[in-house]
Formats: C-alpha cells, sequence, structure tokens
C-alpha cells in the first residue's frame, strides 16, 4: 500500500516526495531546496570541482579485476542459487544499490529473505512510516532507541531453527559475494566451481577417506600401472584428474617436513613412476615431491588483493630474489654453511631473519639474519676497501662509475616518503607515537651541508648553490611520485656541465698531460731502468730480457718473493753455520765463540756470505723474482695512471744496482735487505 504524506496518498509517480522536501508534516520545506539548490563548498574557489567523484572513479578502475571476498558456497537449493545470482547481477547494475536491496525487500521479506541483516532488518534504509521519507542506519536506530532491532531479532531467532539459520546465513554471504563480484568485472562461476571442488576434497581429507582407506578395486579393473585407454576416464576420484598443472594447494600431513604444513603451493606436474606431484612453494620457491594424500586444495586458487599487495610492498634491506653468500655463522652447523650462496625467498617478520634457498641445497631453507648475509655483486661491478674511510666502495668496470651504495642492496625507507604517509596518517586522525630519537618532524625544511659553515665560509658561489638546491626538490617530487632517482650520478653530471661551462676540464686535461710528460721527459732514467733489467738478467744466468708477466696479480707477486726470501734467510743460516763448524765453533773473523757478541760486532767483523756460496738457482729466482714484482706491481700501476706510484718502483729496480759492478758485488745479506724493503714497500701499495 502507498504511503501517506500529510494526510493525501502518494501518488505512484510522485518520486519528488522521497527526496526530503517535505517536512515531518506533509508541508513543503523552502529551506531544504536552498540547501540542496544553492549549497556549495570552498572546493568551487579552488578549481577542485569534480575532483572527488574522479578520484572515487580512478579508485575503483584499479580494483577491476579484482576480489577482497573469500569465494562462498552456494546453497544447495538449485532454485535459491539461481534467484540470488539473478538478483545480485540486477542488483550490481543499480545507481544505488542499497536502494535497491531495501526497496525488494520491504516489499517481499520472505521472498528475499538472504537481505536480512542479523538484526532483522534490511540494509541501511529505513522508511518512516509517517512521512515517507527514507533515513539513514543511524536515524532510523536512533528513533527507535534500539528496540526495534532487538524486537525483531527475538523474534526472528524464536522461529527459526539453527539449520534454518545457518541456511540464511550461507545464502546471504553467498549473494554479497556475488555481488561483490559484478561490481569488480569478475566472473564467479569458476571461482564457485573450484571453490567447492576443494570444499570436497577438504571433507574427504579430513573424514580419512584416502587413497589406503579407498575400496578393493574391481576383478576386471585392469592393475595399476597398465591401465588401458579407457580405465579412469570417468573416475572422478583420481588425483591426477584432480590436482591439474597450475592448481594451487595446501600441503598437510607432512612428517619429514613438518615445518612445510600449511603453507601454500603450486602443482607443477605428475610423477607417474611414484604416483607424486612436483609442486613449488609461493613463499620459499622450492620443489618437492608430495603424495596426493598430503595435498589439499585451497581455498583461494588465485592470490588474493592482499597477498599481491604484501608482495608488492617488499620494505626489507636485501631485495626479494638477490643473489647472497652466507657468512659469519659461529654454530657447528652453521660453519658448514659460511661462503655457501643462494637466493632470497622471502622473510621471516616473527623470527627477524631470512629465508634463503641455498644453491648446494635447492629442496631446503635457511633462516639466517642480515648480518650473516652478503650480497652478490652483479656481473661487472668490483668491491673495494677504502682504508681512510674504513668502508666498501663499488666500481662498474664498464663505465668506470664507483659509488658507495651497493648496486643491489635497497635503500632504506625514509626522508619523502615516510613523510608522505605520515602526513596521510594525520590527515585521517590516526594517533601517532613518535621516535624522537628516529623521526624527522619538520617536514618542510631541507638540510644542505652549507647549514653548518658560517657567513663567508667555504667560498661557494650563490648561483651554484641556487642551482644545486633546485635539483635537490626536483629529485624529491621525483621520489615522492615513484620515479627511481640517482643521486650521485645525477650531481656528477651536474658537477662536469659546471667544470665544462667554466673551462676547468681542458685546464685539468692541460695539466694531466703536462705532468704526464714532465714524469717521462727523463729518458735517461727509462735507459738506465732498462739496462738496470738487462744487467740483472745477465747475472742470473738469463740469456734474454722477457717482458712476459709470469704472475697474475700483486697478491701471487708478492707471495713468491715471501717464499724466496724465506729459502735465501734459511741457505744464508746454514751457510754461516757450516762456516762456524769448520772453524771449531769460532767467528773467523772475531776469534770469539760463536754466539757471543754477535750484536756488538761491526759489519766487518760479521760473517759474510758472498754470492759464489749462494745456489745459483736461487740466486737467479731472487733476483728474477724482484724484477717480475715490479713490472706486475707497475702494470697495474700504469693501467690506474697513477704516474707517481709507476717513477718510486722504477727508482726502486735502480736501487739494486749498488755500483756500475751491478749485483756482481751484492753479497747474500744485501740481497735479502733489498727483498724485505720491496716486500715493505708492496705491502704499502697493496
Amino acid at each position: 500500500m502507498a504511503q501517506s504524506f500529510g494526510g493525501r496518498p502518494a501518488a505512484a509517480g510522485d518520486q519528488h516526495l522521497k527526496s526530503g522536501m517535505f517536512d515531518e508534516l506533509g508541508n513543503y520545506n523552502f529551506s531544504q531546496r536552498e540547501i540542496r539548490e544553492y549549497h556549495h563548498d570552498f572546493a568551487y574557489l579552488g578549481g577542485g570541482l569534480g575532483a572527488d567523484e574522479l578520484e572515487e572513479k580512478a579508485k575503483k578502475k584499479k580494483l577491476v579485476g579484482k576480489i577482497d571476498f573469500s569465494v562462498k558456497l552456494p546453497p544447495k537449493d538449485a532454485g535459491l542459487r539461481g534467484r540470488i545470482e539473478a538478483f545480485a547481477v540486477k542488483c550490481a547494475k543499480q545507481e544505488d544499490p542499497d536502494f535497491c536491496e531495501h526497496n525488494f525487500f520491504t516489499r517481499d521479506p520472505k521472498t528475499y529473505f538472504w537481505l536480512r541483516e542479523d538484526d532483522g532488518s534490511s540494509r541501511k534504509y529505513e522508511v518512516d512510516k509517517r512521512t515517507g521519507r527514507i533515513l539513514k542506519e543511524d536515524s532510523w536506530k536512533k528513533k527507535a532507541g534500539g528496540n526495534a532491532g532487538a524486537s525483531s531479532s527475538s523474534s526472528s531467532s524464536s522461529t527459526q531453527t539453527p539449520f534454518e539459520k545457518e541456511q540464511e546465513t550461507a545464502a546471504r554471504d553467498y549473494y554479497q559475494f556475488v555481488k561483490h563480484c559484478c561490481q569488480r568485472s569478475v566472473d564467479f562461476i569458476p571461482l564457485v566451481a573450484k571453490q567447492q571442488l576443494v570444499e570436497a576434497d577438504r571433507i574427504a581429507k579430513l573424514s580419512g577417506l584416502t587413497d589406503a582407506a579407498a575400496p578393493p578395486p574391481d576383478k576386471n579393473q585392469a592393475p595399476k600401472g597398465l591401465k588401458d585407454g579407457t580405465a579412469g576416464q570417468d573416475d572422478p576420484d583420481d588425483p591426477v584428474k584432480k590436482f591439474l598443472p597450475g592448481s594451487r594447494v595446501e600441503v598437510l600431513g607432512l612428517k619429514a617436513k613438518p615445518e612445510l604444513n600449511g603453507e601454500f603451493a603450486v602443482v607443477k606436474h605428475h610423477i607417474p613412476a611414484s604416483g607424486r606431484f612436483q609442486i613449488e612453494f609461493e613463499k620459499y620457491k622450492i620443489e618437492i615431491a608430495v603424495k596426493p594424500a598430503n595435498l589439499m586444495f585451497a581455498e583461494n586458487q588465485s592470490k588474493t588483493a592482499a597477498e599481491e599487495d604484501a608482495d608488492a610492498k617488499w620494505t626489507h634491506d636485501i631485495p626479494k630474489n638477490a643473489r647472497v653468500m652466507v657468512q659469519g655463522l659461529t654454530s657447528d652447523a652453521g660453519k658448514l654453511l659460511n661462503g655457501q650462496k643462494g637466493e632470497v625467498v622471502s622473510y621471516d617478520d616473527e623470527k627477524k631473519r631470512y629465508n634463503v634457498k641455498l644453491d648446494s641445497q635447492p629442496s631446503a631453507v635457511k633462516k639466517v639474519k642480515e648480518e650473516n648475509l652478503k650480497c652478490v655483486l652483479p656481473p661487472g661491478w668490483e668491491e673495494h676497501y677504502d682504508e681512510h674511510m674504513g668502508k666498501y666502495f663499488y666500481r662498474n668496470t664498464a663505465t668506470q662509475r664507483i659509488q658507495w651504495k651497493h648496486p643491489v642492496l635497497k635503500a632504506r625507507v625514509g626522508g619523502a616518503a615516510k613523510e608522505k604517509e605520515m602526513r596521510e596518517r594525520m590527515e585521517r586522525g590516526e594517533t601517532m607515537d613518535f621516535d624522537v630519537e628516529n623521526e624527522n618532524l619538520d617536514f618542510d625544511r631541507r638540510r644542505y651541508a652549507c647549514d653548518d659553515l658560517n657567513e663567508g665560509e667555504g667560498g661557494f658561489n650563490l648561483k651554484d648553490l641556487v642551482a644545486k638546491v633546485s635539483r635537490e626538490e626536483d629529485r624529491k617530487r621525483r621520489r615522492e611520485a615513484g620515479e627511481e632517482v640517482d643521486s650521485d650520478a645525477e650531481e656528477d653530471a651536474a658537477e662536469l656541465a659546471w667544470k665544462k661551462e667554466h673551462g676547468l676540464v681542458e685546464r685539468a686535461r692541460k695539466r694531466s698531460k703536462k705532468e704526464r710528460q714532465q714524469l717521462f721527459k727523463h729518458s735517461s732514467l727509462l735507459d738506465n731502468v732498462k739496462q738496470a733489467k738487462k744487467i740483472i738478467y745477465d747475472e742470473a744466468g738469463v740469456s734474454t730480457y722477457q717482458p712476459v708477466h709470469v704472475y697474475d696479480s700483486k697478491q701471487d707477486a708478492q707471495s713468491v718473493l715471501e717464499a724466496r726470501l724465506d729459502m735465501l734467510k734459511s741457505c744464508i743460516e746454514r751457510i754461516k753455520g757450516e762456516i762456524v763448524a769448520a772453524n771449531g765453533g769460532v767467528n773467523p773473523n772475531t776469534g770469539n765463540p760463536a754466539g757471543e757478541g754477535d750484536d756488538d760486532e761491526d759489519e766487518d767483523e760479521k760473517i759474510i756470505v758472498s754470492k759464489e756460496k749462494v745456489p745459483s738457482q736461487l740466486w737467479r729466482d731472487c733476483a728474477v723474482g724482484m724484477v717480475n714484482a715490479i713490472d706486475v706491481v707497475k702494470r697495474e700501476f700504469e693501467d690506474a695512471r697513477q704516474k707517481h706510484m709507476v717513477q718510486t718502483l722504477n727508482l726502486t729496480l735502480l736501487s739494486l744496482l749498488d755500483d756500475e759492478d751491478g749485483l756482481i758485488k751484492l753479497t747474500a745479506e744485501q740481497l735479502a735487505d733489498k727483498m724485505d724493503s720491496l716486500l715493505g714497500l708492496l705491502k704499502c701499495m697493496l
């Protein structure tokens, strides 16, 4: 029956009566008309007319194709299911679905019982019987004083059985799921079909209906492994037909690896020989073979929007799927893992450890702390240590670019991103607990290196400072927009452009060229070095000088030189012992017993080991080893364009020649001292 307004019945065409233009007595409310037609806010003056609507449309567009609800099972009654789906599709197309639900529920509450809330009311709307106006939820609940809902709930609960309540709840949940899918443009039919398979398999697993409890096979059935072309085609319980490749499953009942129980995985393929399924875990990215009895269809066959957002919002320092190396473990079991490489697959928030899949154990995952992981450098990068700064820096061999930041590690979340998040939380009215030591509450001000300088200090140019501040603000805006910004590269490019503008690049090029000419214009130095090498090789017994580097690196040259020095010192001590033994335990130069007063002896009174007493092979190896070590180190310094170090090595090589006779008059002790000095120089350079 139509509602009455002000003593007169409402006609079917009086749709405007529902707009709230009449007061409680049914009289026309002119003030309400002014509010409706002339009300506006400051969005008109700020140029934001329609901005809220556009933002709402953009949010809805992003959610198209995604569902936030878990899949619900349909009612067992096929007719009821059809009515629910048809009404949900129709209601989702309406401009105001809530009003559509209220309208149908008030007409026929028994037919559309799935629209009833738990308290017995319709959704969000209630009609004032006197005026016919639609009241919001808060209004009619306040007006009713909370008694209407309680009375309807008590009356409905007294007449309904528990089974009917369960059926009504299932129908209501299924309707909400179908309507949600229609609003998000998602086809709900295949999702519901998969969910029915999941529920059937879950009931079978929980009831113990596994392969072991299956009935004995029929005599006419083909034996296992020898099925003919028709056997098993119509068997709905065949696990090969249920767990198809790509199905999302949940693992349960594993005894060997109980930590994997409850984890989700994706079926890869079936292994006919063992009857198992090869699955890959979503969280750990490892593959194992599992029996069908240990698999159960996942409740959601695709990741929900929350899970996808969690995967995308990786906020830890080491990126996901990064290559790492385990180091620094001190336990007996952990020492075996030191030096092994693997891949970061996930992060355990509870234990604050990274889950790493090692290359040596692809079917297992190890939980390792961040301090025990070292990111492996990508191809084309080298790691070096700066002793003055006390930290590592990284060089790209292709571009020769040097940077302090690790090329793999992610930058910590902070700065503009953290400030933006804090602003949004404050606008929503959320309470925030600030950490005074770690939080920067001064949002608007940016600090620069010149802030610590007094007026007149630093010698900076105001124009250059303004340009640097502009670049920093531009990078800040791009970071907030989600763009990847490399501050070091941009500052290097800006510095190079400034140098080119002021002519400093050409000036530096001329200066380096002049220094290079000054370093090598002494042709006599190069000639002397070449002659020194020839003399050393001649005295060592090598016919011609071959400028071929026999060592792969400076470390190899240093190690070989240390070994030959130890051999030379041992030979010298052995020869001295033989001389003393031949003279009856007395030093032939002083006449004193050996070992007494050796520290007080002059150089002329000590036992001298000449070149002739040293094996020729050992003497040759020591002399040639010194030359080759100098050549190896000099080659690397030449590649690095450190010409002053090259000149130092040239002078070191010339110091091997005390006089014009070269190494002929060198004693074994003097050769050992020169080798020791060269090793000290190499250690300083390395």
